[in-house]
């Protein structure tokens, strides 16, 4: 019989979270919990890393509450939802919260040291191991290190990003971004976000967290500004002559 576990991951994002939506931290633990960690044949035809929910009321919560949590995680960038005619499949879009894929990459580690004379095996553990500790491995030569340009790039986007809350997270997503979107267009967006909140009157609380931006790509979005409400033209004031108001007398 096989099984599986999950890392739960103590992350500046997942105390967050917890603090700000219990019920949508309880949905992604669950769905860390029933993510296929593993290729192969399935029911639900799922790819490693997805999960099948849907049974609101197992996950011990109401229908609305149920969907309040996908929105939630959703507009925060914690998970994707996609729905099928059988039910829903979702997926954890990053390792903030909870590391799915671990027991895969662990599982094929752990056959391979612990098979007889496997001493490749052994020599890539006490690699990694030694590298972990800080020592001078083979590969410590070849690690990046943040330039204070790249340091005063990062500072200068977080500035402009219209939520000051979980600093540390939100550099290191925005970090993240610089890979995947040059500086000055990331600033430019971010700066079109801050200007989309700052005319329609956005309150902070409904403005996800810098880290959950960065990190869902959320620069992608188009700026969609609400439709103003139509107004009933005003009535004119009532005109009265001097016969009216003596008779109203």
């Amino acid at each position: 019989m096989s099984c599986s576990w999950v890392k739960m991951m103590r992350t500046e994002a997942a105390e967050e979270l917890a603090e700000r939506s219990m019920k949508a931290s309880h949905l992604a633990g669950i769905i860390a919990r029933r993510a296929r960690y593993a290729e192969g044949f399935n029911r639900h035809d799922l790819k490693p890393g997805e999960a099948f929910i849907g049974d609101c009321r197992r996950c011990g919560m109401t229908r609305q509450q149920y969907r309040t949590a996908i929105e939630q995680l959703q507009e925060w960038g914690f998970a994707t939802f996609r729905p099928t005619n059988k039910g829903t499949i979702a997926k954890l879009t990053d390792t903030r919260l909870f590391d799915v894929t671990n027991q895969l990459t662990n599982q094929q580690d752990n056959q391979q040291t612990n098979q007889p004379g496997n001493q490749q095996g052994n020599q890539r553990v006490t690699t990694n191991y030694k590298e972990q500790e800080g020592s001078q491995g083979p590969d410590r030569s070849k690690r990046k290190k943040q330039t204070p340009a790249d340091a005063a790039v990062i500072e200068s986007i977080y500035e402009q990003y219209p939520r000051k809350e979980a600093k540390q997270a939100a550099l290191k997503a925005i970090a993240n971004a610089l890979k995947k979107l040059p500086a000055d267009q990331l600033l430019a967006k971010t700066k079109a976000y801050a200007e989309f909140c700052r005319t329609t009157g956005k309150e902070l609380r409904y403005t996800p967290l810098a880290a959950s931006w960065y990190n869902g790509e959320r620069w992608a979005d188009s700026l969609i500004e609400p439709a103003p409400q139509p107004t009933r033209p005003g009535q004119p004031a009532p005109k009265y002559d001097n016969q009216d108001w003596r008779s109203a007398l």
